[in-house]
């Protein structure tokens, strides 16, 4: 039996290689796991991010929303008038106070860089 094992046999040998192949086969599926998991980490916290930006511009929007409903509505009703078409009377038809831009103040490229900043 000990000779079965002896560095030199055949067997020996075959066994030796089997045990090393055995070893490398699992390391590579650990390690495909691991990049596996990484991976589903990483879009898990991706869509996290895009979900809170539709939820925050969401909001932005919704906050400017009357004030640009209401100001659509009075340059439809000033246009429909039969009053004159004149500085005056869109000033006091319209009450415009300003663009109002949407500022969204943060994007799902955001998130993606800081997730990407934090793994480099």
């Amino acid at each position: 039996m000990r000779e079965l094992f002896h560095p030199k046999s055949w067997v020996g040998l075959l066994t030796e290689v089997v045990l090393i192949g055995l070893g490398v086969f699992l390391a590579l599926m650990a390690e495909q796991w691991r990049v596996r998991r990484e991976h589903q980490q990483n879009a898990q916290a991706t869509l996290s991010y895009v979900r809170e930006e539709v939820m925050v511009n969401r909001d932005a929007i919704n906050k400017e929303r009357p004030y640009h409903q209401k100001l659509a509505e009075e340059i439809q009703t000033f246009l429909q008038s039969d009053s004159p078409k004149t500085r005056q009377t869109f000033d006091a038809t319209v009450h415009f106070t300003g663009v109002h831009p949407i500022t969204f103040e943060r994007t799902a490229w955001f998130g993606w860089m800081v997730l990407r900043g934090a793994k480099s």
